[in-house]
């Protein structure tokens, strides 16, 4: 490394969420997903999808317990927010196997979407990490010591990126990929962190890409009355209902759902009931629902995390070029 220089004109730093990503596939139900398709496509009876979907909430049901005795979340989120704490409380008393009536779903609903926040987006991330730019011919150089070295290659691919958007620094940026040795070894792919632009109700902006790196995540454009959520009672319903609207829209399983009275968007995997479920109730709760809906897919995926702590586990995390 000492025959290496430095690029002076760059620095940077990785935000890293504050836990796992592989925290939300233990709500994930894909295999009971696909039998309530069946049944939405009249392939399959009613009597199956139901039974599909009575799985899927119960594996919901055992992650968010799993969530709320887990000692770390509470201290992260403890004292913060009265109901939430008293959430937690609920279902730590009630257990795994404690009734699913509506003062669970309430409970369960409000600790979901805080743990969604935690692990799918780094603003509550306390971990930073230092990155050095150097001049060498490779993507990544090092990591070590916690330190993060790209060379001069990492650059020359986004300086495409760096003309389109107008600038050099402010940038953020999502590596897409399973691990280091992926960016060396080809497979590199980088998501810029751009806000969507707003577009009229309706529309579909496909990805769009420069070179080997996403500048414009797909997005759907509707609102709230037209995904026709917002009225929908009962949980299997609203599951249902979700899975029919993911479908007519083409939307891909995991999603970033967010409203024009700029509330914080929502993370959904549209396979899980409990997601759903706080989609649903979110939809419900805006007293406007001629409110804009904006959905984005969620890239990288919890695939393409490749941070990981010294247990292996996965992190979202962000590249910001300053």
């Amino acid at each position: 490394m000492t025959a290496v220089e430095p690029c002076a004109d760059l620095t940077a730093s990785l935000l890293t969420a504050a836990f796992p990503v592989d925290g939300l596939d233990a709500f994930a139900s894909p295999e009971q997903a696909l039998v309530v398709d069946g049944h939405l496509a009249g392939q399959v009876s009613e009597e199956l999808a139901g039974a599909a979907y009575e799985e899927a909430a119960l594996t919901s049901s055992v992650a968010v317990h799993q969530v709320a005795v887990d000692a770390g979340f509470r201290d992260a989120v403890g004292g913060g927010d009265a109901m939430l704490d008293r959430a937690l409380g609920n279902l730590v008393e009630t257990g795994a196997d404690g009734p699913r009536n509506r003062a669970f779903r309430r409970d369960a609903e409000l600790v979901a979407k805080y743990w969604q926040r935690y692990c799918a987006k780094i603003e509550f991330g306390d971990v930073t990490r230092s990155v050095e730019f150097r001049q060498g011919a490779e993507r990544v150089l090092a990591s070590e010591d916690g330190a993060l070295v790209f060379g001069t290659a990492f650059l020359e691919e986004l300086e495409p990126v760096f003309e389109a958007v107008g600038r050099r620094d402010g940038i953020g940026l999502h590596l897409c990929a399973a691990s280091l040795d992926e960016l060396n070894g080809g497979e590199y792919l980088a998501v810029l962190n751009e806000p969507v632009p707003p577009a009229a109700s309706g529309s579909h902006a496909p990805r769009a890409a420069v070179g080997r790196v996403v500048t414009r995540r797909a997005a759907w454009h509707t609102t709230i009355a037209e995904s026709g959520l917002a009225d929908v009672v009962g949980p299997k319903e609203r599951y249902f209902a979700a899975r029919r609207w993911r479908a007519e829209l083409g939307l891909p399983e995991r999603v970033f759902v967010a409203l024009a009275d700029d509330s914080k968007p929502l993370y959904v995997d549209f396979t899980s009931p409990i997601f759903t479920a706080v989609l649903c109730t979110a939809l419900r709760a805006c007293s406007d629902h001629g409110i804009a809906v904006t959905i984005t897919e969620a890239l990288p995926g919890p695939e393409h995390a490749w941070a990981r702590d010294a247990q292996g586990r996965r992190y979202v995390s962000e590249l910001r070029i300053t």
